[in-house]
């Protein structure tokens, strides 16, 4: 799934920012962030910890936690690194066994060719048949490394991830937002 989410975010990074800036609806100066709703990726009505979104944004992977074997309680919990996903190949390919699957690097917020690129924002609302007010599921996760950064001022009800660099990896803490009443 999260390779649904690189997939997305590559097309619309390629498509949207260098054409819309071409055509002057958005110029160099603004930020650029990239929405993305998987509400209509199978078996992704829920998300992971961490999130796909980050998944997609850093090289980070599945969480593990470490037991003390004595005890059995735990001493440590982090985040396996992921640098890359192994796409499966094609049916036809299936066979030959030099084709096992591309690798597709994970982090387009760390690899340098997604710097134009703001924020991520993720949303699985189903605007059409949505009653009321929109529920507060947003999560958006600024670049650290975006030419333009996403305003500081920029939030929406639900969870904004910040981001601080820490040694040779970052520091991502969630934090919950509410409207004002």
């Amino acid at each position: 799934m999260v390779l649904r989410y690189l997939s997305s975010i590559s097309e619309k990074y390629e498509r949207q920012d260098s054409n819309w800036i071409e055509k002057g609806y958005v110029s160099k100066e603004d930020a650029f962030v990239i929405a993305l709703n998987p509400r209509r990726i199978p078996f992704d009505s829920s998300d992971t910890n961490p999130p796909r979104m980050l998944q997609a944004a850093y090289t980070v992977g599945p969480q593990y936690l470490t037991l003390d074997k004595t005890t059995a309680q735990i001493v440590g919990s982090g985040y396996h690194f992921h640098g890359t996903i192994r796409k499966a190949p094609k049916a036809e390919d299936a066979g030959d066994a030099a084709k096992s699957g591309t690798e597709i690097s994970t982090g387009v917020f760390q690899d340098g060719e997604h710097n134009g690129l703001s924020a991520l924002l993720c949303s699985r609302a189903e605007i059409a048949n949505h009653r009321g007010e929109l529920d507060g599921d947003y999560q958006l996760a600024p670049n650290l490394h975006a030419n333009v950064p996403l305003p500081a001022t920029f939030r929406l009800r639900g969870i904004y991830y910040a981001v601080e660099q820490s040694g040779d990896g970052y520091k991502v803490t969630p934090e919950k937002h509410e409207l004002p009443a």
